[in-house]
Parts: C-alpha cells; sequence; structure tokens
C-alpha cells in the first residue's frame, strides 16, 4: 500500500485573507457558499480549516468566475434601474 502524494503546500483561512487582501469572512463565503457555482475546495486538519494552494490557483484562475453573467439577474437589474429613469449608456 502506498500513501498518496502531497497536494502541495496549504494554507489556513487567514493567511489567503492576507494573501489576498480580503476579510477571513469572505474566504469562509467562498469555501461554504460559493462564487457565482464555484466554491472553494478546503479541508479540514486537525479541527481546522486549510486549502491546498493548487486548489486556491484553481479557484482564483478560474474563467467563469469572472465572466458569467446571470442574464436574467442582469435583465431585472436593467428594469429596475430604468423604472428610476436610469437607462444604460453604450460605453465608449
Amino acid at each position: 500500500m502506498s500513501l498518496p502524494e502531497p497536494l502541495g503546500e496549504r494554507y489556513s483561512l487567514i493567511q489567503i485573507a492576507n494573501l489576498l487582501h480580503v476579510h477571513p469572512s469572505s474566504v469562509w463565503r467562498w469555501i461554504s457558499v460559493g462564487v457565482r457555482g464555484r466554491k472553494l475546495r478546503s479541508f479540514l486538519l486537525g479541527g481546522r480549516r486549510a486549502i491546498y494552494s493548487r486548489d486556491l490557483r484553481q479557484f482564483l484562475a478560474n474563467d467563469e468566475l469572472s465572466t458569467h453573467v446571470d442574464e436574467g439577474r442582469a435583465r431585472r437589474i436593467d428594469e429596475r434601474l430604468a423604472s428610476f429613469g436610469i437607462s444604460k449608456k453604450p460605453r465608449v
């Protein structure tokens, strides 16, 4: 029987928060709720939550996080803005 290979360096939630200049609750939210359908993978290590560097890189590099647009939500926002007399101006 062979042991699994290590997956790389691991970080705590606090370390990731400091590294990315966000609040630790943001990191916890990425783990528990996710962002736009993607969750940050984590595991328990001695009763504390940890994240492998590989999983963090994959979460941050995912193109879907930055380009995914909920068309229904965007339409509702546009309608709500229009009800206040605010229209979307074309970008120049």
